[in-house]
């Protein structure tokens, strides 16, 4: 509820910007915990850091050079370019995915298309921040489609954990 309630409300600021073509590209950081929980740490932090950068050719390189077993391999080379519309999500599950680990970021896709913000939203599921950190939805902020990055945010409930409370955490910032 809060995710959708911060991004409703970041589409509307924008709108009162106007700011009509601007568009928000989400990810989500726990599919990524849960891909890389079961590698060995060294591995993980440097897939990790490899997204962060958006160096795919070293993050393929990376996985070529690793022990894994071929299906993990593929996996693992085949979520970070699973990109687009909301709709990339069925991909995302027919190809790689459980749905359980979706189905926060399809919910809010969901809630977000049906308060008529469809257009305006892009899927990206290689795009992900210090997951130490965040734990869930992320995104970005773009002016448009094909305009600068103007902002951005996340779901941070790790922060409020590590400060003794409990409860949702999500913001945004906009330059």
């Amino acid at each position: 509820g809060a995710d959708v309630e911060v991004l409703a409300l970041l589409l509307r600021t924008l709108d009162n910007l106007e700011l009509n073509d601007g568009v928000i590209v989400l990810g989500d950081t726990s599919i990524a915990s849960h891909l890389f929980a079961p590698l060995q740490p060294e591995l993980s932090e440097t897939l990790v850091e490899l997204l962060q950068k958006g160096q795919y050719t070293a993050y393929r390189e990376a996985l070529a050079q690793s022990q894994l077993s071929p299906e993990v391999r593929r996996t693992l080379l085949e979520f970070p370019y699973i990109k687009g519309d909301p709709e990339v999500l069925n991909r995302a599950e027919t190809l790689l995915l459980p749905r359980d680990w979706l189905q926060p970021l399809r919910h809010l896709t969901d809630c977000l298309s049906q308060l008529g913000y469809a257009k305006r939203l892009r899927v990206d599921l290689g795009f992900i921040r210090d997951l130490g950190y965040y734990s869930g939805p992320v995104f970005n902020v773009y002016a448009s489609a094909t305009g600068p990055l103007i902002g951005g945010g996340g779901r941070y409930d790790g922060l409020l954990t590590e400060i003794g409370l409990t409860g949702q955490a999500i913001g945004f910032g906009l330059n």
